[in-house]
Order: C-alpha cells, then structure tokens, then sequence
C-alpha cells in the first residue's frame, strides 16, 4: 500500500485522503499521515476473521468524518500519557521476555499480557496488512518460557499447557520477566528466591501479575518499593509485609517494579508499560493497544470500586 503524502487542512478546507476503499474526510484540525486516526478494517492473521478498530494517535486537534460516521480524536485518559512522549533508551534487539508461570495453578490469564507486547512484533504487524513503515518500526522478541525444573509442558488453569524452554539455572539474562501469580499458598524455594534477585538486577522491567506479589516479597525485591495487589489480599499483605508500601491501583510502576491488582488488570499494566517505555515507537504502540482495545482505563479504581466486593470482607479476615 502506498503512503499517502502528508496533507494538511484548516477549518476552512475540506481535504479527502483515499486508502485502500476507505475515504476519510478532515473536518478540521491538522495532520499527517503518521498522526492519522484512521478507522479501517484490517484482518487477523486468519482472513475470515475481521478486525475492525481505530489507530488512535493521540491529538485533541483532529476530527475525522467517514462517511457519515464522525470520531472525534481525544487522547486516552492517562496522566501517565506525557511520560510516553518521551524517548527512553530503546531496548535491544531481539527483545529477551521471560515468562514465569511457576507451577501448576498459574491462571493463564496471568501471563496473557505477553500478547499485547507480542502484537508489537514485526511479524504480527505485517499479517495484520499493515504499512511497511510502520511492519519495521515493531519489535522482534525472544520469548523464554521458565520453570523451576526447567520441564515441561508447564500446565496453567483452563487446561493450558505452556512450552518450556527454560529452567531457572539455565535461563539467560532478560531483559523483560513477567511473573504469573501462583496460588496464595505458594511459598518460592531459596533456588527461585536467588533466581528472581539476579534476573532482577539484569532486567528493564520486573512484571509481577496477581499474586506474584507473593514471591517477590519473599526474594526481598519489593522491600521499600510502592506496589499493588488484588483488593482482597491487601489488608493481609500490609500486616504480613509492611515493609512495602501498598497501594489500590489497578497496576503501579516503582522504578523497574510494574505491579498490576487483579488479573485483568496486567493488561492494562502492560499498556502502560508500553506507553512509557518503548514511547520511541508511541505511533505503532497506540495502534496496537487500538486494535487490542486495552489501555483506556485510569490506574485508579472508580470510586467505590470492587468496595462491595461479595466476600471481600471473608477474604480479608
């Protein structure tokens, strides 16, 4: 597909930019080609399965019109939004993610937001049809997927079962991990403890997701650092570890520490993260968590949120 040339309209002009069959109309504002919202269907790698989503590249000053559809472009609500502008020290290539779902009893779901990063690799971007330019501005990733034995498959709930290609004394440096909460009983042997600290002082971003909180804080890592954890484990956690400053946040950032509340929330945990740290690449990045739909909510729970929980009250007693 060809790029079209950048354009420019006012209030006064109305400037028409044909792509593929689709017709955008500019009502006003500004633009070019790399600011564009654009509202398309593009096709998962499977082509019967339609995609539709809007490329959302944040800009208060455009309006777009197809056909008789209006989208007004307004930028996610995330204080965090003007970090991601920024251009942090890009990271190498290919990008090493390790993924630890532990043991049997990981939820699946855990580890789930390794697919939002993966939608940034350069190969998932060109099934789904898009632009060369933007196919090479993606990512090519190395996924390591560790256990404490290095054996696998590694079953997960759902009846999922994970290939692994590591064990804790045989996994390179990272320079992405990703801990699956494992059940709350969970206590990590010392060999998983020594293991956490020395990826730790390696990786870029120390993911934990759920109640991976639990592991972490027996490796001493979150010690001092701000943190969260689902809603109905906090009460216990600030008794049992008070040592971490325990926060209600659907996911928080403390230096190389992301921490996400329930599991849900590592989706948008990993929207965050990708905002912040890979802001270099903010284009495709937002393109990305468009089509994904992930990324739209604040860090901070609505007010009264989960607070009616049924069961919080026997959770945390």
């Amino acid at each position: 597909m060809d790029l079209p040339r950048p354009t420019t309209a006012n209030a006064t002009e109305t400037t028409t930019t044909s792509l593929q069959t689709l017709t955008l109309v500019v009502i006003s504002g500004s633009f070019s080609y790399q600011e564009m919202i654009l509202k398309k269907t593009l096709y998962h790698p499977h082509p019967l399965h339609p995609l539709p989503f809007t490329f959302r590249i944040p800009d208060p000053g455009l309006q777009f019109c197809e056909r008789s559809h209006v989208i007004d472009a307004q930028p996610p609500p995330f204080s965090s939004l003007k970090k991601a502008m920024s251009n942090p020290t890009p990271y190498p290539s290919p990008l090493k993610l390790g993924i630890l779902p532990f043991s049997e009893g990981v939820q699946f779901l855990d580890v789930a937001p390794i697919d939002i990063l993966g939608m940034l690799e350069k190969s998932y971007l060109a099934a789904c049809g898009l632009p060369q330019a933007m196919v090479d501005s993606g990512l090519d990733i190395e996924y390591h997927f560790i256990n404490e034995e290095g054996k696998g498959p590694n079953p997960m709930t759902g009846g999922f079962k994970v290939h692994v290609t590591h064990g804790i004394s045989d996994c390179p440096p990272l320079d992405i991990l990703l801990i699956g909460g494992p059940p709350p009983s969970y206590r990590p042997s010392p060999s998983v403890q020594q293991f956490l600290k020395e990826q730790y002082a390696h990786v870029r971003a120390f993911m934990i997701v759920c109640t991976a909180c639990n592991p972490a804080i027996y490796s001493g890592i979150l010690d001092h650092k701000t943190v969260t954890a689902p809603l109905a484990l906090l009460s216990m956690l600030k008794k049992e570890a008070p040592q971490v400053k325990w926060v209600e946040k659907r996911w928080v950032r403390d230096g190389k520490v992301w921490s996400s509340g329930a599991i849900a929330n590592g989706m948008e945990m990993m929207a965050g993260f990708m905002r912040e740290e890979l802001g270099h690449k903010k284009e495709i990045v937002e393109i990305v968590l468009g089509m994904s739909d992930v990324g739209v909510r604040g860090v901070d729970y609505s007010e009264g949120a989960h607070k009616e929980m049924p069961g919080m009250e026997m959770a945390n007693d």
